[in-house]
């Protein structure tokens, strides 16, 4: 499940980005997968954590938005 796509941008020499939104989520026991490009940090975690990873977000301080049914419902194809 995409959790943080960047889309609201900050400087490259702001540094702490990621670490302030892994953190929570480190705590709590979600694991992750993060990729960082030049334009685009992700952060993802496994679908059935993710109730849990919004919670841990907000109790941070963090603003989550809610997602379309699309993303809280993957579809694997074989």
């Amino acid at each position: 499940m995409p959790l943080y796509s960047g889309d609201t941008a900050h400087g490259q020499d702001v540094p702490g980005m990621l670490a302030a939104l892994l953190t929570p989520l480190a705590t709590g026991g979600v694991p992750v997968f993060v990729a960082s490009t030049h334009d685009a940090d992700l952060i993802l975690v496994p679908g059935s954590r993710l109730d849990l990873a919004v919670q841990l977000l907000r109790a941070a301080g963090h603003r989550v938005a809610e997602a379309g049914a699309q993303h809280r419902s993957p579809t694997r194809s074989n």
